[in-house]
């Protein structure tokens, strides 16, 4: 597990540097489902054997930007009666950018909110139910601000018709 985590993480890793902008390559559709479903199985494979909430979280935790943004732009789409398949400009970085942050910042932010997931996931095995619990209500409770900050909780319908969607 140790061995298919750490080359997965440097591969990802070597490839960021020609990701940023401007980019010379892209991952695309294949190269972001292989990523998920590696980290899927990765996952599930190196499960600690304990608490069955905390097996189940951590993943989940690991990855809370992406399922975030994903969850609230179909509820956004859903609550403004569209498909929610159909694309708009209400995502995290599309608001972060409408606040005034360059292209640069806004990845970079993303860039470290990941980063700091990742590690209170990581963080979490070690404590105990309790202080996991404190944790994790602590990143919800930011993560919740943070939304309101940006934008990205509000789910009417004028704002999307105020940004252009």
């Amino acid at each position: 597990m140790v061995v298919a985590t750490a080359a997965l993480a440097g591969s990802t890793l070597g490839f960021l540097p020609f990701n940023f902008s401007p980019a010379r390559i892209f991952m695309g559709d294949a190269g972001s489902m292989f990523l998920g479903y590696a980290l899927a199985v990765l996952s599930i494979q190196g499960t600690l054997k304990s608490a069955t909430a905390f097996a189940l979280v951590i993943p989940i935790l690991a990855l809370g930007l992406p399922m975030f943004d994903a969850l609230f732009a179909i509820l956004r789409r859903a609550s403004n009666g569209r498909p929610i398949y159909q694309a708009d400009r209400g995502h995290l970085h599309h608001r972060l950018l409408r606040l005034g942050l360059s292209q640069r910042q806004v990845v970079l932010l993303m860039y470290a909110v990941s980063a700091t997931l990742g590690l209170a996931a990581t963080l979490v095995t070690t404590f105990d139910l309790r202080q996991g619990g404190i944790m994790l209500l602590a990143i919800g409770g930011g993560g919740w601000l943070a939304g309101k900050k940006a934008g990205v909780l509000a789910l009417g319908k004028e704002t999307d018709r105020q940004h252009g969607a």
